[in-house]
């Protein structure tokens, strides 16, 4: 009977522990709930204090210095913006001039401004009224025999036409 006495007492005493547990998860949860509204009501005082701030209203030393540290954020979000700009405004320049890339009059492949001969077939070209790139690819071919710069997987020279390794 002891045993079993035992075993009774032991049910009981886990039984007691799950249920201890559902509470503590249950007041965690509140616990929980309760910061997050602490942090919604500072939301809303550092809002009104911002709104104070842009309406030019008097404020404590402290506060005046934070509001003007997130106008100097502010200002630094605009020059990283305006830097963004100029490299899409970049990009579309190049895709442009890309676009606008002449053609060889043998295979009909785009020919690398101001280039002389065809990457890809070797023919010579006569003109090429596309101004000469300024920004080249990190990853060009040298020709061995005058020492030009050719964008990688061109077959010739374009400038003397000579074959490509």
């Amino acid at each position: 009977m002891a045993f079993f006495d035992r075993l009774s007492k032991a049910a009981k005493n886990v039984t007691n522990r799950g249920v201890d547990m559902v509470e503590i998860t249950r007041l965690n949860a509140k616990i929980g709930n309760d910061k997050s509204a602490i942090e919604a009501v500072k939301t809303r005082i550092g809002d009104f204090y911002w709104k104070k701030f842009e309406e030019g209203a008097p404020l404590d030393d402290d506060v005046a210095k934070m509001c003007l540290e997130i106008k100097e954020i502010q200002k630094a979000i605009a020059a990283l913006q305006e830097e963004i700009e100029a490299i899409n405004a970049k990009q579309e320049k190049e895709e442009e001039a890309a676009a606008s890339a002449s053609k060889c009059p043998s295979c009909g492949a785009a020919v690398a401004a101001g280039a002389k001969f065809c990457g890809v077939c070797g023919s010579k070209i006569e003109a090429n009224p596309v101004e000469p790139e300024v920004d080249r690819e990190p990853d060009i071919l040298i020709c061995g025999a005058c020492g030009a710069e050719n964008p990688l997987g061109t077959k010739f020279c374009g400038e003397c036409g000579n074959k490509l390794a």
